[in-house]
């Protein structure tokens, strides 16, 4: 009696691609808002999870990913917090230790992060923090090392803790 059956259920049908259909290459650059998107709709906990449904920039406006333009930057997300993560396919044309250069930006004094990258479902680095830059928009470079095998990847960035900005990889 204090039950109610439902025959209803949602289906979404796609696949993971990346950013503008091509597929980053490695050595290259990653612009952060680049990160892939799904053919079905909306990406959530599908090529990314944002905690928040709203997105507070002013590039990719139909999904939650809080992402901005910024002269001088270029695609960048930003409001990043705690257990938020983005996926980008990659190439990787040789296998080896690859130097990755972030750019990123943080207001807060005691920085963000840390961060870490994992390759299709492995965790490839160490947690990576970030010290404070002193304001949203001053911008600064960190360098860490990943290891990576020859062929296409998932790479995914993944948020531990704390909060910051994110350009470029």
């Amino acid at each position: 009696n204090g039950f109610v059956y439902s025959n209803v259920i949602d289906v979404q049908v796609g696949q993971q691609k990346p950013y503008n259909d091509i597929v980053n290459q490695i050595p290259g650059t990653i612009e952060a808002a680049h990160y892939d998107y799904f053919e079905g709709g909306l990406g959530q906990n599908i090529t990314y999870f944002d905690a928040s449904v709203n997105n507070e920039g002013d590039f990719r406006t139909n999904e939650y990913v809080d992402a901005i333009n910024i002269t001088n930057e270029g695609a960048t997300v930003g409001w990043i917090s705690a257990k938020e993560w983005l996926e980008y396919t990659i190439n990787v044309a040789t296998t080896g230790c690859y130097e990755l250069n972030m750019r990123y930006a943080s207001g807060n004094s005691n920085g963000g992060g840390p961060i870490h990258f994992e390759i299709d479902g492995k965790k490839v680095t160490e947690n990576i923090g970030f010290s404070g830059t002193g304001d949203w928009n001053n911008w600064s470079s960190k360098t860490a090392n990943i290891e990576l095998t020859e062929g296409t990847h998932i790479l995914r960035l993944a948020v531990d803790q704390g909060e910051f900005n994110l350009d470029k990889m």
